[in-house]
């Protein structure tokens, strides 16, 4: 189904599969707007440990039998903020628990297309029968297309996705459905993204450069976003230090969840600068603010 971005296409899965009260498994470290949801709508995040390929089998096994969750949220490609990506054992080994587990999976699988070298299978393909699939055009063809898709399991569960889908937001917008749904009929999604991703590749690389090992390696050398660890704290004067300059991190504390601090930092939006003279300026002021010195009069804030 066709809805207002993969944000609405996200609550309207949580609603068809939770009531306010129920907790839901995640990343320790999770997508800001999956926080933002639960808080309004009143469900419970509970992250599970991650190693470097994201959630570990075991910590979910462990969480689902620990909260009685019946639902787990995942990124599990280019995995938001920490950039972290299930390799194809992974991904079998996270469907065989939560088969064991009975548990639902919201797949949110938005940054795919930047990871389609790889032929890795998203987790919708390997259990069907019990994941929701979110998907979206916004972070590979334009921010404001607001066009997302909810793929989901037929029968009782798409019906009920369907019904809070009319309860939620009715209907997505239709220019917006008509102007995805024609770039993609046409070829114009296609020559886009690659565009896109090839944008991506080479500001991927810039940040790299720049940042020398103050990032994580990521898992693909093209992405949106790159995630630099530190405590909490460190993360936070950074944060301040840059915005003094006139580049606006993310707060360190948007990510995380409430049982556990344990995956901090920061997230680096390489995407959302206009142009690569931006980004690079961007970068300069970025690694004085990890130095702790903003205040060099050679360099002009943005």
């Amino acid at each position: 189904m066709c809805c207002g971005g993969a944000q609405s296409a996200m609550a309207i899965a949580f609603a068809a599969l939770c009531r306010p009260g129920d907790t839901i498994l995640c990343e320790v470290a999770t997508f800001s707007g999956a926080r933002t949801l639960a808080a309004q709508q009143g469900y419970q995040l509970h992250g599970v440990e991650m190693d470097n390929e994201g959630v570990r089998p075991d910590a979910l096994e462990g969480a689902a039998a620990a909260t009685g969750a019946r639902v787990f949220y995942t990124l599990p490609t280019l995995h938001n903020p920490t950039t972290r990506t299930m390799g194809r054992q992974r991904r079998a080994d996270i469907v065989r628990v939560a088969r064991a587990r009975n548990l639902w999976i919201v797949e949110d699988d938005v940054y795919a297309p930047y990871a389609s070298d790889l032929g890795l299978p998203p987790l919708a393909a390997l259990a069907s029968e019990r994941t929701l699939y979110v998907s979206s055009l916004s972070k590979i063809i334009a921010p404001g297309l607001r066009a997302g898709f909810l793929v989901a399991p037929d029968g009782e569960l798409s019906d009920r996705c369907v019904r809070a889908l009319r309860a939620l937001i009715r209907s997505p917008g239709g220019i917006n459905a008509a102007i995805a749904t024609d770039w993609i009929r046409s070829g114009r999604a296609d020559d886009l993204a690659r565009e896109i991703r090839a944008e991506a590749h080479a500001r991927t690389a810039m940040a790299l450069t720049s940042l020398h090992g103050a990032v994580a390696e990521p898992n693909l050398g093209t992405g949106l976003h790159l995630w630099l660890p530190m405590p909490i704290a460190d993360a936070e004067r950074t944060a301040a230090r840059a915005l003094t300059a006139g580049v606006r991190l993310t707060p360190p504390g948007a990510f995380a969840t409430s049982n556990d601090q344990t995956v901090t930092g920061l997230r680096l939006c390489i995407g959302a600068a206009a142009n690569r003279a931006t980004l690079a300026r961007a970068l300069s002021i970025l690694n004085r603010a990890l130095a702790g010195n903003t205040n060099d009069p050679a360099l002009d804030p943005l």
